[in-house]
């Protein structure tokens, strides 16, 4: 019987443990009379990276293209069950995998177009020479078209997901954010751009690093995806003097049609982007410790000794760094100088920093960069534009080959921090609101 204590032993983001094969076989065991009797929910792949919490033994059904099949051999079990079936599915309009795990062989030979309903279990994670990976594992009773999923409710989103306030239609959501999360934006706004982070500047930038402690890291991926829009709408707002203000206005406008987030801005004004909320893909080719300096330790209000410091290069930067200040990096992460890990992030703009160059040989050189501060960065995998179509393998339990993808630690305070700072920003919109009534 699947409990609650036995949920609480699955994790996320890491290889099959040990402590995870009870709620394994308890969920088999309930597959093996059938697919699952309660109404599957339709997901898709970031739906179930994004929020495993929410899905975790829930009946869902994903769809897409069958690439590999191979029969595993289950641990030891009382349930008699000496077969397993690993199917990887390529999801539609997607290039990283979801895997199946079914008590049933299918009938045809890969590659084929079949659907699953099943349990979710755990994001699996993995490592290959390149990187790390994370694949959505579920366990079903067979492919195909089931009572089930014929059935099935289509969500486009996870249930525990929570709109921005009406409030803040038309403002800034990254600001509003950073006020209920006790940041000070009077000395934020006083922040000097193209120059390195001075004495004054440490006390909102610890502020900033304390305050996305607060804030699950996939609460800020899904706020900056719904804000998007917004983002778009006020730079195009702007006042647009050059032509140059011009160009970077369209390429906004262009890329927010496309579903991302422009770099331009963050290099252009910086006292216009400060405390923006920007969502990021790229490549991470450098990512270090940095010691908090005991001389600015009293800066720091909440307890911290050190965060990350990682270089963020887009498609559209140019070749030229983002500079991202994050407190955490997922298991697996790689760390060094010279690194090459895809990643995605979200965090608030603080300033342009000032920074020599490694390559520099004046030491009186300077280059600039956005300077932004997140929770933590998001593997993921960005396809080569001469990379051949959908293949994965599997190598034992948990290495993937040719896939880097988003792998998240979905914080299980996601509900907590949904129900506090969420809910002070929609009872200010309610208090905003009264005011202006009277």
């Amino acid at each position: 019987m699947l409990t609650d204590e036995l949920l609480g032993a699955i994790e996320d983001n890491t290889p099959f443990r040990n402590e995870e094969q009870e709620a394994w076989f308890a969920l088999l065991a309930d597959l093996e009379a059938g697919p699952p009797s309660s109404r599957a929910l339709q997901v898709g792949y970031s739906q179930l990276i994004a929020q495993p919490d929410a899905y975790r033994a829930r009946a869902v059904v994903v769809a897409g293209t069958v690439r590999r099949i191979e029969r595993v051999e289950p641990a030891e079990n009382d349930l008699g069950i000496t077969d397993l079936y690993r199917v990887i599915f390529e999801p539609p309009g997607a290039s990283w995998p979801i895997t199946v795990y079914a008590l049933k062989q299918p009938d045809d030979e890969a590659p084929f177009e079949s659907s699953a309903t099943g349990y979710f279990f755990k994001n699996l994670s993995y490592q290959y020479a390149d990187g790390i990976g994370v694949t959505p594992v579920l366990l079903a009773h067979q492919l195909g078209a089931t009572e089930a999923s014929d059935s099935a409710q289509t969500v486009t989103t996870p249930d525990k997901l929570v709109e921005p306030p009406e409030v803040l239609q038309g403002d800034s959501l990254g600001r509003a954010l950073l006020v209920q999360l006790g940041v000070d934006l009077d000395a934020y706004d006083q922040s000097a751009d193209r120059r390195s982070l001075t004495r004054e500047e440490s006390g909102p930038f610890y502020q900033t690093l304390a305050a996305v402690e607060q804030t699950p890291a996939s609460q800020l991926v899904r706020l900056a995806q719904q804000s998007l829009q917004g983002y778009a709408k006020r730079q195009q707002a702007m006042p647009q003097a050059t032509q140059h203000e011009q160009l970077v206005a369209r390429e906004v406008s262009r890329m927010a049609e496309e579903g991302r987030y422009s770099v331009a801005p963050l290099f252009g004004e910086g006292s216009s982007q400060r405390g923006e909320l920007v969502l990021l893909d790229g490549i991470v080719r450098r990512a270090l410790r940095i010691v908090v300096p005991a001389s600015e330790e009293e800066a720091v209000t909440h307890p911290m000794d050190h965060y990350y410091e990682l270089e963020l290069f887009t498609e559209d930067s140019q070749n030229l760094p983002l500079v991202f200040c994050v407190r955490e990096l997922p298991t697996g992460f790689p760390q060094g100088e010279s690194i090459r890990q895809p990643a995605r992030l979200a965090g608030f703009f603080f300033k342009q920093w000032a920074y020599r160059p490694r390559s520099a040989s004046d030491p009186n050189s300077r280059s600039f960069a956005p300077l932004l501060i997140g929770r933590a960065p998001i593997p993921i995998e960005i396809a080569e534009p001469t990379r051949p179509g959908f293949s994965v393998g599997l190598v034992g339990v948990a290495l993937l080959v040719a896939m880097i993808l988003w792998i998240w630690r979905s914080s299980r305070a996601d509900a907590a921090y949904e129900a506090s700072t969420l809910a002070r920003m929609r009872e200010r919109g309610r208090n905003k609101g009264a005011q202006n009534e009277g």
